[in-house]
Protein backbone atom coordinates (compact mmCIF):
# COMPACT_ATOMS: atom_id res chain seq x y z
CA UNK A 1 0.00 0.00 0.00
CA UNK A 2 2.98 2.31 0.95
CA UNK A 3 4.64 1.97 -2.44
CA UNK A 4 1.45 1.74 -4.21
CA UNK A 5 0.44 5.28 -2.46
CA UNK A 6 3.49 6.54 -3.80
CA UNK A 7 3.64 5.53 -7.34
CA UNK A 8 0.58 7.34 -7.51
CA UNK A 9 1.78 10.84 -6.39
CA UNK A 10 3.99 11.52 -10.24
CA UNK A 11 0.13 11.08 -11.07
CA UNK A 12 -1.53 13.43 -9.10
CA UNK A 13 1.12 16.08 -9.36
CA UNK A 14 1.03 15.50 -13.32
CA UNK A 15 -2.65 16.06 -13.58
CA UNK A 16 -2.74 19.37 -10.95
CA UNK A 17 -0.22 20.42 -13.76
CA UNK A 18 -2.19 20.11 -16.56
CA UNK A 19 -5.64 21.23 -14.96
CA UNK A 20 -4.80 23.91 -12.95
CA UNK A 21 -4.14 27.00 -13.63
CA UNK A 22 0.17 27.96 -13.29
CA UNK A 23 0.86 31.26 -11.66
CA UNK A 24 3.80 33.15 -11.57
CA UNK A 25 4.87 35.94 -9.50
CA UNK A 26 8.21 37.61 -7.81
CA UNK A 27 5.80 38.62 -4.49
CA UNK A 28 8.52 38.56 -1.64
CA UNK A 29 5.71 36.46 0.37
CA UNK A 30 6.24 33.03 -0.59
CA UNK A 31 5.92 29.60 0.98
CA UNK A 32 5.62 28.90 4.82
CA UNK A 33 7.86 28.35 7.45
CA UNK A 34 6.78 25.15 9.20
CA UNK A 35 8.96 25.73 11.80
CA UNK A 36 7.73 29.31 12.22
CA UNK A 37 4.06 28.34 12.03
CA UNK A 38 4.44 25.49 13.92
CA UNK A 39 2.49 27.49 17.02
CA UNK A 40 -0.55 29.40 17.60
CA UNK A 41 0.92 32.63 17.35
CA UNK A 42 3.22 32.21 14.37
CA UNK A 43 0.06 30.39 12.64
CA UNK A 44 -1.93 34.00 13.05
CA UNK A 45 0.96 36.37 11.92
CA UNK A 46 1.51 34.15 8.97
CA UNK A 47 -1.91 34.02 7.85
CA UNK A 48 -2.63 37.57 8.47
CA UNK A 49 0.29 38.82 7.04
CA UNK A 50 -1.09 36.89 3.57
CA UNK A 51 -4.72 38.11 4.14
CA UNK A 52 -2.90 42.07 4.14
CA UNK A 53 -0.26 41.93 1.72
CA UNK A 54 -0.17 43.67 -1.33
CA UNK A 55 0.30 42.75 -5.24
CA UNK A 56 3.77 43.98 -4.28
CA UNK A 57 4.23 41.71 -1.65
CA UNK A 58 1.75 38.60 -2.01
CA UNK A 59 1.86 38.38 -5.83
CA UNK A 60 -1.35 38.36 -6.10
CA UNK A 61 -4.18 38.98 -9.39
CA UNK A 62 -7.32 39.54 -9.81
CA UNK A 63 -9.45 36.43 -10.33
CA UNK A 64 -11.49 36.60 -13.93
CA UNK A 65 -14.42 35.29 -14.93
CA UNK A 66 -17.16 36.16 -17.30
CA UNK A 67 -20.02 34.73 -16.56
CA UNK A 68 -23.50 36.54 -15.84
CA UNK A 69 -23.37 35.29 -11.83
CA UNK A 70 -19.78 36.51 -11.27
CA UNK A 71 -20.70 39.50 -13.21
CA UNK A 72 -23.52 40.26 -10.64
CA UNK A 73 -21.72 39.07 -7.45
CA UNK A 74 -19.70 41.61 -8.75
CA UNK A 75 -21.94 44.63 -8.54
CA UNK A 76 -23.48 43.91 -5.50
CA UNK A 77 -20.75 43.09 -3.13
CA UNK A 78 -18.50 45.32 -4.60
CA UNK A 79 -15.83 42.40 -3.73
CA UNK A 80 -12.06 42.21 -5.13
CA UNK A 81 -11.97 38.66 -5.57
CA UNK A 82 -7.77 37.88 -5.90
CA UNK A 83 -5.76 34.44 -6.35
CA UNK A 84 -2.18 33.19 -6.52
CA UNK A 85 0.21 30.69 -6.03
CA UNK A 86 1.51 30.91 -2.52
CA UNK A 87 5.18 29.03 -3.62
CA UNK A 88 5.23 31.59 -6.32
CA UNK A 89 5.58 29.01 -8.86
CA UNK A 90 2.71 26.45 -9.93
CA UNK A 91 -0.88 25.94 -9.71
CA UNK A 92 -2.84 28.39 -8.32
CA UNK A 93 -3.82 27.50 -4.32
CA UNK A 94 -4.73 30.38 -2.55
CA UNK A 95 -7.52 32.45 -3.01
CA UNK A 96 -8.69 36.25 -1.40
CA UNK A 97 -12.05 38.49 -1.02
CA UNK A 98 -11.42 41.64 0.54
CA UNK A 99 -15.38 44.20 0.37
CA UNK A 100 -16.53 46.59 3.07
CA UNK A 101 -20.25 45.90 4.98
CA UNK A 102 -21.97 48.21 6.87
CA UNK A 103 -23.14 46.25 10.03
CA UNK A 104 -22.80 46.04 13.70
CA UNK A 105 -19.10 45.28 14.18
CA UNK A 106 -19.68 43.07 17.23
CA UNK A 107 -23.14 40.93 15.30
CA UNK A 108 -20.87 40.39 12.42
CA UNK A 109 -17.62 38.54 14.35
CA UNK A 110 -20.91 36.54 16.30
CA UNK A 111 -21.60 35.73 12.35
CA UNK A 112 -18.33 34.23 11.86
CA UNK A 113 -18.04 32.47 14.69
CA UNK A 114 -20.93 30.63 14.33
CA UNK A 115 -20.73 28.94 17.77
CA UNK A 116 -23.94 27.49 17.54
CA UNK A 117 -22.74 25.61 14.73
CA UNK A 118 -25.81 26.64 12.14
CA UNK A 119 -25.44 25.00 8.80
CA UNK A 120 -24.90 27.36 6.03
CA UNK A 121 -24.33 27.23 2.22
CA UNK A 122 -22.77 23.91 1.83
CA UNK A 123 -21.99 22.15 5.03
CA UNK A 124 -24.23 19.32 5.70
CA UNK A 125 -22.36 18.33 9.09
CA UNK A 126 -20.14 20.79 11.77
CA UNK A 127 -19.72 19.95 15.39
CA UNK A 128 -16.76 21.38 17.90
CA UNK A 129 -15.33 17.99 19.29
CA UNK A 130 -13.15 19.54 21.80
CA UNK A 131 -9.24 19.39 21.84
CA UNK A 132 -7.05 16.29 21.45
CA UNK A 133 -3.59 14.31 21.15
CA UNK A 134 -3.02 16.79 17.95
CA UNK A 135 -2.41 20.11 20.53
CA UNK A 136 -0.85 21.07 23.23
CA UNK A 137 -2.99 23.90 24.49
CA UNK A 138 -6.09 23.41 26.77
CA UNK A 139 -7.91 26.25 25.20
CA UNK A 140 -7.71 24.70 21.65
CA UNK A 141 -10.91 24.73 19.92
CA UNK A 142 -11.29 21.39 17.30
CA UNK A 143 -14.10 21.59 14.94
CA UNK A 144 -15.08 19.15 12.23
CA UNK A 145 -17.32 19.89 8.97
CA UNK A 146 -18.09 18.47 6.17
CA UNK A 147 -18.78 20.29 3.11
CA UNK A 148 -20.87 19.11 -0.30
CA UNK A 149 -18.72 19.80 -3.36
CA UNK A 150 -20.38 21.57 -6.36
CA UNK A 151 -21.08 18.78 -9.13
CA UNK A 152 -22.32 15.21 -9.16
CA UNK A 153 -18.59 13.93 -10.23
CA UNK A 154 -16.89 15.00 -6.76
CA UNK A 155 -17.12 13.39 -3.51
CA UNK A 156 -18.10 15.66 -0.50
CA UNK A 157 -14.88 17.08 1.29
CA UNK A 158 -14.24 17.33 5.08
CA UNK A 159 -12.46 19.02 7.28
CA UNK A 160 -10.84 18.37 11.19
CA UNK A 161 -9.74 22.26 11.75
CA UNK A 162 -7.84 23.79 15.09
CA UNK A 163 -9.02 27.62 15.63
CA UNK A 164 -7.63 30.20 16.12
CA UNK A 165 -9.03 33.77 16.96
CA UNK A 166 -7.40 36.93 18.59
CA UNK A 167 -6.52 40.41 17.90
CA UNK A 168 -4.02 41.74 15.23
CA UNK A 169 -1.37 44.17 15.72
CA UNK A 170 -3.37 46.77 13.97
CA UNK A 171 -6.54 46.33 15.88
CA UNK A 172 -8.15 44.13 13.57
CA UNK A 173 -9.61 41.09 14.49
CA UNK A 174 -9.43 37.61 13.13
CA UNK A 175 -10.80 34.06 13.37
CA UNK A 176 -8.07 31.12 11.41
CA UNK A 177 -8.44 27.69 11.18
CA UNK A 178 -5.80 25.04 10.03
CA UNK A 179 -6.25 21.56 9.63
CA UNK A 180 -5.00 19.14 12.17
CA UNK A 181 -4.45 15.26 12.16
CA UNK A 182 -5.79 13.01 14.91
CA UNK A 183 -7.18 9.70 14.30
CA UNK A 184 -8.71 9.71 17.85
CA UNK A 185 -11.12 12.23 17.34
CA UNK A 186 -12.56 11.53 13.50
CA UNK A 187 -10.07 8.67 11.71
CA UNK A 188 -9.28 9.50 7.75
CA UNK A 189 -10.92 5.69 7.62
CA UNK A 190 -14.54 6.39 9.08
CA UNK A 191 -14.09 9.72 6.65
CA UNK A 192 -13.72 7.10 3.71
CA UNK A 193 -16.61 5.41 4.96
CA UNK A 194 -19.07 8.10 4.69
CA UNK A 195 -17.86 8.71 0.83
CA UNK A 196 -15.93 11.82 1.91
CA UNK A 197 -12.29 12.90 1.06
CA UNK A 198 -9.96 14.87 3.33
CA UNK A 199 -9.07 18.21 2.66
CA UNK A 200 -5.96 19.89 3.77
CA UNK A 201 -6.19 22.75 5.04
CA UNK A 202 -2.87 25.38 5.52
CA UNK A 203 -5.26 28.24 6.57
CA UNK A 204 -9.14 29.51 6.18
CA UNK A 205 -10.37 32.61 7.64
CA UNK A 206 -11.87 36.08 8.12
CA UNK A 207 -10.13 39.14 9.10
CA UNK A 208 -12.45 41.99 10.63
CA UNK A 209 -11.24 46.30 10.37
CA UNK A 210 -13.87 48.25 12.32
CA UNK A 211 -13.28 51.26 10.05
CA UNK A 212 -15.29 53.64 11.84
CA UNK A 213 -18.03 55.84 12.08
CA UNK A 214 -20.54 54.94 9.21
CA UNK A 215 -17.58 53.81 7.37
CA UNK A 216 -18.39 50.02 7.72
CA UNK A 217 -16.14 46.81 8.57
CA UNK A 218 -14.04 45.73 6.09
CA UNK A 219 -13.75 41.75 5.64
CA UNK A 220 -11.14 39.94 4.65
CA UNK A 221 -11.88 36.07 3.80
CA UNK A 222 -8.41 34.31 2.33
CA UNK A 223 -7.86 30.33 1.55
CA UNK A 224 -5.45 28.01 1.09
CA UNK A 225 -6.80 24.77 0.97
CA UNK A 226 -6.03 21.70 -0.72
CA UNK A 227 -8.99 19.49 -1.57
CA UNK A 228 -6.87 16.04 -2.39
CA UNK A 229 -8.34 14.10 -4.89
CA UNK A 230 -7.35 12.98 -8.26
CA UNK A 231 -8.55 16.13 -9.79
CA UNK A 232 -8.17 18.32 -7.18
CA UNK A 233 -6.59 21.55 -10.08
CA UNK A 234 -9.99 21.26 -11.13
CA UNK A 235 -11.94 21.93 -8.01
CA UNK A 236 -8.91 25.01 -7.13
CA UNK A 237 -9.18 26.77 -10.54
CA UNK A 238 -13.44 26.40 -10.96
CA UNK A 239 -15.09 24.84 -8.09
CA UNK A 240 -13.75 26.39 -5.06
CA UNK A 241 -14.01 30.14 -6.42
CA UNK A 242 -17.80 29.67 -6.79
CA UNK A 243 -17.84 28.05 -2.79
CA UNK A 244 -16.18 31.27 -1.58
CA UNK A 245 -19.07 33.45 -3.02
CA UNK A 246 -21.39 31.16 -1.47
CA UNK A 247 -19.31 32.07 1.63
CA UNK A 248 -19.73 35.92 0.96
CA UNK A 249 -23.14 35.62 -0.62
CA UNK A 250 -24.60 34.23 2.59
CA UNK A 251 -22.82 36.80 4.83
CA UNK A 252 -25.00 39.16 3.01
CA UNK A 253 -28.14 37.29 3.19
CA UNK A 254 -27.72 37.30 6.99
CA UNK A 255 -27.56 40.91 7.37
CA UNK A 256 -30.24 41.78 4.32
CA UNK A 257 -32.38 39.41 7.05
CA UNK A 258 -31.04 41.01 9.93
CA UNK A 259 -31.88 44.70 8.59
CA UNK A 260 -35.58 43.42 7.60
CA UNK A 261 -36.64 42.33 11.00
CA UNK A 262 -35.20 45.28 12.22
CA UNK A 263 -37.33 47.36 9.62
CA UNK A 264 -40.11 45.36 11.03
CA UNK A 265 -39.45 46.57 14.32
CA UNK A 266 -39.38 50.17 13.45
CA UNK A 267 -42.82 49.58 11.61
CA UNK A 268 -43.79 48.50 14.73
CA UNK A 269 -42.93 51.55 16.72
CA UNK A 270 -44.15 53.52 14.42
CA UNK A 271 -47.36 52.38 13.45
CA UNK A 272 -50.53 52.79 15.81
CA UNK A 273 -52.24 49.83 16.38
CA UNK A 274 -50.32 47.55 13.85
CA UNK A 275 -48.26 44.38 15.46
CA UNK A 276 -45.55 44.49 12.49
CA UNK A 277 -43.49 41.75 14.83
CA UNK A 278 -46.52 39.75 14.93
CA UNK A 279 -46.65 39.85 10.85
CA UNK A 280 -42.97 38.65 10.60
CA UNK A 281 -43.51 35.68 12.76
CA UNK A 282 -46.77 34.25 10.73
CA UNK A 283 -44.54 35.09 7.48
CA UNK A 284 -44.16 31.30 5.66
CA UNK A 285 -39.72 30.70 6.26
CA UNK A 286 -39.71 30.15 2.90
CA UNK A 287 -41.08 33.62 1.76
CA UNK A 288 -39.48 36.95 1.93
CA UNK A 289 -37.43 35.74 4.84
CA UNK A 290 -35.91 32.91 3.07
CA UNK A 291 -36.08 29.46 4.16
CA UNK A 292 -34.83 25.90 4.85
CA UNK A 293 -34.25 23.73 2.64
CA UNK A 294 -31.97 25.51 -0.15
CA UNK A 295 -29.55 23.93 -2.79
CA UNK A 296 -25.89 22.75 -1.87
CA UNK A 297 -26.31 21.98 1.86
CA UNK A 298 -29.89 22.85 3.23
CA UNK A 299 -31.04 25.62 5.44
CA UNK A 300 -29.74 25.46 9.25
CA UNK A 301 -31.09 23.15 11.38
CA UNK A 302 -30.86 25.79 13.92
CA UNK A 303 -31.78 28.67 12.18
CA UNK A 304 -33.90 28.52 8.91
CA UNK A 305 -33.25 31.76 7.42
CA UNK A 306 -28.99 32.06 7.47
CA UNK A 307 -27.83 30.01 4.24
CA UNK A 308 -29.89 31.71 1.51
CA UNK A 309 -27.38 32.68 -0.82
CA UNK A 310 -29.39 31.77 -4.23
CA UNK A 311 -32.69 33.63 -2.70
CA UNK A 312 -30.85 36.80 -1.97
CA UNK A 313 -28.97 36.72 -4.96
CA UNK A 314 -32.06 36.43 -6.93
CA UNK A 315 -33.16 39.81 -4.83
CA UNK A 316 -30.04 41.85 -5.23
CA UNK A 317 -29.42 40.79 -9.04
CA UNK A 318 -32.45 40.30 -11.11
CA UNK A 319 -32.27 37.31 -13.72
CA UNK A 320 -33.63 39.62 -16.43
CA UNK A 321 -32.68 43.63 -17.55
CA UNK A 322 -35.53 45.74 -17.70
CA UNK A 323 -35.93 46.76 -21.21
CA UNK A 324 -34.43 49.84 -22.15
CA UNK A 325 -36.37 52.88 -23.40
CA UNK A 326 -36.19 52.05 -26.75
CA UNK A 327 -37.88 48.80 -26.42
CA UNK A 328 -40.96 48.64 -28.53
CA UNK A 329 -42.67 46.90 -25.17
CA UNK A 330 -42.08 49.42 -23.29
CA UNK A 331 -44.95 52.07 -22.81
CA UNK A 332 -44.39 55.12 -22.27
CA UNK A 333 -47.98 56.24 -20.91
CA UNK A 334 -47.55 53.48 -18.04
CA UNK A 335 -47.27 55.24 -14.87
CA UNK A 336 -44.97 53.76 -12.33
CA UNK A 337 -45.46 52.03 -9.30
CA UNK A 338 -46.43 53.53 -5.89
CA UNK A 339 -44.93 52.42 -2.77
CA UNK A 340 -47.13 53.07 0.20
CA UNK A 341 -45.15 54.42 3.28
CA UNK A 342 -47.28 53.40 6.50
CA UNK A 343 -44.72 55.65 8.25
CA UNK A 344 -45.77 59.02 6.69
CA UNK A 345 -49.38 60.24 6.19
CA UNK A 346 -51.54 59.57 2.81
CA UNK A 347 -50.18 62.41 0.04
CA UNK A 348 -52.99 61.51 -1.99
CA UNK A 349 -55.80 64.03 -2.03
CA UNK A 350 -59.26 63.27 -0.54
CA UNK A 351 -62.17 63.11 -3.10
CA UNK A 352 -64.48 65.69 -3.17
CA UNK A 353 -68.33 65.04 -1.77
CA UNK A 354 -70.80 65.03 -4.76
CA UNK A 355 -74.64 65.58 -4.74
CA UNK A 356 -76.94 62.40 -4.56
CA UNK A 357 -78.58 61.31 -7.94
CA UNK A 358 -82.17 61.50 -7.30
CA UNK A 359 -84.19 59.32 -9.61
CA UNK A 360 -87.12 60.63 -11.32
CA UNK A 361 -90.22 58.68 -12.18
CA UNK A 362 -92.01 61.37 -14.67
CA UNK A 363 -89.69 60.87 -17.11
CA UNK A 364 -89.68 58.50 -19.79
CA UNK A 365 -86.54 56.13 -19.91
CA UNK A 366 -83.48 57.14 -22.63
CA UNK A 367 -82.59 53.69 -23.01
CA UNK A 368 -83.68 52.88 -26.97
CA UNK A 369 -86.32 49.98 -27.79
CA UNK A 370 -87.73 50.39 -24.25
CA UNK A 371 -90.59 52.37 -22.21
CA UNK A 372 -91.27 53.57 -18.96
CA UNK A 373 -93.45 51.70 -17.05
CA UNK A 374 -95.65 54.60 -16.55
CA UNK A 375 -96.74 54.25 -20.25
CA UNK A 376 -97.33 49.99 -19.75
CA UNK A 377 -101.13 50.77 -19.24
Amino acid sequence: MILLSQLTKPIHYLFNSVLGTHHHHEGTLQGMNEERTKDQQGFAQHSLKVAKSGAEEGGWKLYVSNTRKWSQFKDYSKAMVESRCSTGNGAIDETRAVFVVKWDFERLKSWVLNDSKDLRHGVVETHEIGGGSATKSKNTKIEYSARKTKGQLYSDRDYLLECVEGRGEDGGWYSMKRSVEDGELYSLKKSHSQGRVRAKVAYEGWVLHDLGGDEGVRVTYVENVDPGGLFKGIIVDKIMPKLLRDKIDDLLAHIDEENELELFAEFDESVEGVKMTDVANKIAKNDILGGGGGGGGGGSAKNPIIGQSKQRRSKRSPATPPPSSSSPSTTASTPAPQTLDLRQPSTIPPTPPQAPKVLDFRRSSTTPGKQDDSDSD
